[in-house]
């Protein structure tokens, strides 16, 4: 079973997720509690929540006027760059789909983007050097993802693609655009479809557009309004949500915040090589990718190299059962006598079938019964 997660929300300007350690036996003192403690009289947070999907414990308040007190875990808040994580769930939904390769260009999707040889892989690692387009923005005005790109393109790059590390929202924002142009129904409604309703997220949404107020039972925030940042802290919890796409719009809960995670990581919406991959796949500043490579299967006439796909998805430790499917034995095809082509998928279906006559590319992927779980195929780079 993997390990229950903790969404602790804090009212201030951010929303923290932290693992869970087991609370303490009952005789010695709650170190949860005295962490949310802390951090209400000693740091001024307003309220603090921490749920580890059964127990909800609670510090301050949600409104320093009314003194009311703190919601539970079906409390609504933003969870502004968390729901980058979605995003990034969804583009590697569509990457194990075939439907996306990571080394392609987002040029090739966004055509504001055309020109530029940014990949979806840089985009994805915060490595395509895109301007953050966020001082820019008139947040008292709505304005399309498009005009949000172009304040970003009217500057020059910090550095050139896969150069250097840097975070910057605009990254998921052009994958928001990717999302759109790859699924047809727009980035909101792929999200959606593929995550927030298998996994019965049923809190969690996309703020329509000029919708301010949060709904639901929610705690006042408090923080710097992006509209006006000479106000010092004031209450922010009405926003441009919608404004804030696929970088930052998700509404949410703890609750669901903790069942997305288990979601993920527990194999409910990816096949294991996808979340491997995006675990894994790091990036040393300078631009050097780590087993750049073999992180991503070699492919062969359309299979994969198993060697490479075991030493750099898995590493040294052993692999465990079901994670990227059982192997079968290898089977020798006549004409091929040394070549051994092995097929390794979210599916465990072994030793794939012979490639299409004089067909060297990808084969397509088959049927599942339940995409969402299994995957379909292998990555396509």
């Amino acid at each position: 079973m993997y390990r229950k997660r903790l969404t602790t929300a804090l009212l201030l300007t951010t929303t923290l997720a932290v693992a869970f350690a087991p609370a303490a036996s009952a005789h010695r003192p709650d170190p949860v509690q005295r962490q949310l403690d802390l951090l209400v009289e000693r740091d001024g947070v307003p309220g603090a929540l921490a749920f580890d999907g059964r127990t909800t414990r609670t510090a301050g308040v949600a409104d320093r006027q009314t003194g009311r007190a703190m919601v539970g875990s079906d409390g609504r808040f933003r969870v502004a760059s968390n729901t980058k994580a979605f995003t990034a769930a969804a583009v590697m939904r569509l990457v194990a789909d075939g439907r996306i390769g990571l080394d392609h260009r987002a040029g090739s999707y966004v055509p504001q983007l055309a020109g530029h040889s940014v990949t979806v892989r840089q985009l994805l690692k915060q490595t395509s050097g895109l301007p953050e387009y966020t001082p820019m923005v008139d947040w008292s005005r709505p304005g399309t993802s498009e005009d949000q790109l172009a304040l970003a393109l009217a500057q020059p790059p910090v550095f050139g693609p896969g150069e250097d590390w840097g975070y910057s929202n605009t990254n998921y924002l052009v994958l928001g655009l990717v999302i759109d142009k790859v699924s047809g129904v727009g980035f909101r409604a792929y999200v959606e479809r593929e995550i927030l309703r298998p996994l019965r997220l049923r809190d969690t949404y996309w703020p329509a557009p000029g919708e301010l107020a949060l709904r639901g039972p929610h705690a006042r925030n408090y923080g710097v309004d992006p509209a006006d940042p000479g106000a010092g802290r004031v209450d922010v919890t009405d926003l441009p949500g919608h404004e804030f796409g696929a970088s930052g719009g998700l509404v949410s809960t703890p609750r669901d915040l903790n069942a997305f995670w288990d979601g993920l990581f527990g194999g409910r919406l990816l096949p294991g090589w996808a979340v491997r991959l995006m675990t894994g796949d790091t990036t040393d500043i300078g631009g050097r990718d780590v087993c750049l490579s073999r992180r991503e299967p070699v492919r062969l006439r359309g299979r994969f190299r198993p060697a490479q796909l075991r030493r750099c998805l898995l590493g040294p430790r052993r692999r465990s059962a079901g994670e990227f499917g059982r192997r079968r034995p290898v089977r020798r095809r006549p004409g091929h006598r040394d070549r051994l082509h092995h097929h390794v998928d979210g599916r465990g279906r072994g030793p794939a079938p012979p490639p299409r006559s004089g067909g060297r590319g990808p084969l397509r992927p088959g049927p599942l019964s339940d995409r969402r779980t299994t995957g379909r195929g292998a990555p396509t780079t």
